[in-house]
């Protein structure tokens, strides 16, 4: 489930941080938990909502291993934009391929529907909890990306 942030990525038509203005997208570096944005939440409608976590870290292997330990309820493909992608469903949160360097893991995870900010919310939380039990010295980037369809 990992993919080198190198690699000829697959990426769906969810959009990197690089292709939005400060405008559309919302960054947040510090070990800290990811907070609620409720702007953000409503103008969801019918969309999925990305969430992004850049973690600092030379312990990536270990936290990757940490966030896949729980049994996932689906495994499969599925479309996120226009091309099929391998995912992992955790209660209600669509997690994609994990990208890793040597300081650093990116993961990138999505929800929709009526509980979809509290799927990402808990998420963040394991995620945030995850690291900072693994390396105390890591850092966490929260990006609020902006919303995208399912095919």
């Amino acid at each position: 489930m990992t993919q080198g942030i190198n690699d000829k990525e697959t990426e769906l038509d969810i959009p990197t941080t690089e292709a939005y203005t400060d405008k559309e997208t919302i960054n947040y570096l510090a070990m800290e938990k990811w907070n609620w944005n409720y702007g953000w939440e409503k103008r969801l409608g019918r969309k999925l909502a990305p969430l992004r976590a850049t973690i600092t870290t030379t312990k990536g292997v270990t936290i990757e291993k940490e966030i896949l330990k729980e049994d996932a309820g689906w495994e499969g493909e599925m479309f996120l934009g226009s091309e099929k992608t391998t995912v992992r469903i955790y209660g209600g949160v669509i997690l994609r391929p994990m990208e890793m360097s040597q300081n650093q893991l990116v993961v990138t995870f999505l929800s929709s529907g009526e509980d979809c900010f509290d799927a990402l919310r808990d998420f963040a939380d394991q995620i945030y909890e995850t690291v900072r039990c693994v390396d105390k010295d890591g850092a966490i980037e929260w990006t609020e990306l902006p919303y995208c369809t399912s095919d």
